[in-house]
């Protein structure tokens, strides 16, 4: 009702969609540019109009911090997408209460990855001691200091959270939803690098890629 009020209704928006015989029967993943903050809504509602497909789409975890945007988000078949950063930025401001520093986000993020590599970090002077030292829920997940590192912490609560974002996919697979991701990760009016996630999932789910450039 959302999108056929601004899109369906009124006159003088004219959205041109042209391609929609070639995506397959099958369910797909939709491969997109990202022009500006809202353009999927023209997509998935002209795909709605035209073929009677839906949409499951990735966006980003901070999204769900508000309630009401997160509550949004869940009736609305989108799925949170997991980041190291993420974790760091948002462990960071609940232990310290604010958000790091570039450096000190540059500092964190090097020790979260070696310990990834498995190359056990060195943890240098100068951070925050309550970050490091003080037992608390790090985003449901129990952090002792004495049994772990906190970069051992982070490690674990992002492959947790990882697990739990491709249960989704299976939830995704089973409804026979099409999915749709924004490979650049960001917003741009001219298209940049794009990421391996979108081809991590098409590959586990056997789906093909359909690329959709949007103007």
């Amino acid at each position: 009702v959302l999108l056929w009020a601004n899109y369906g209704r009124f006159p003088g928006v004219d959205i041109v969609f042209e391609g929609a015989e070639r995506i397959p029967s099958e369910p797909v993943v939709f491969a997109m540019n990202h022009t500006d903050r809202f353009n999927y809504f023209p997509f998935q509602y002209r795909l709605l109009q035209d073929t009677g497909r839906f949409t499951a789409t990735w966006v980003k975890g901070k999204y769900y911090e508000n309630v009401g945007v997160g509550m949004f988000m869940e009736l609305t078949n989108n799925l949170p997408t997991v980041s190291r950063g993420y974790v760091i930025t948002r462990d960071f401001l609940n232990a310290v209460g604010r958000k790091p520093s570039q450096e000190e986000y540059a500092t964190l993020r090097a020790l979260v990855e070696a310990q990834a590599e498995g190359r056990p970090p060195t943890i240098p002077e100068g951070l925050p001691r309550q970050l490091l030292e003080q037992p608390r829920d790090m985003l449901g997940r129990a952090f002792e200091p004495a049994r772990e590192s906190w970069p051992e912490a982070v490690d674990a609560v992002f492959h947790a959270m990882m697990a739990r974002f491709v249960a989704l996919h299976e939830e995704v697979a089973a409804k026979g939803l099409d999915l749709l991701v924004f490979p650049q990760g960001t917003r741009s009016k001219r298209l940049s690098r794009g990421r391996i996630g979108m081809a991590q999932i098409a590959l586990w789910l056997g789906r093909p890629i359909v690329p959709v450039g949007c103007s």
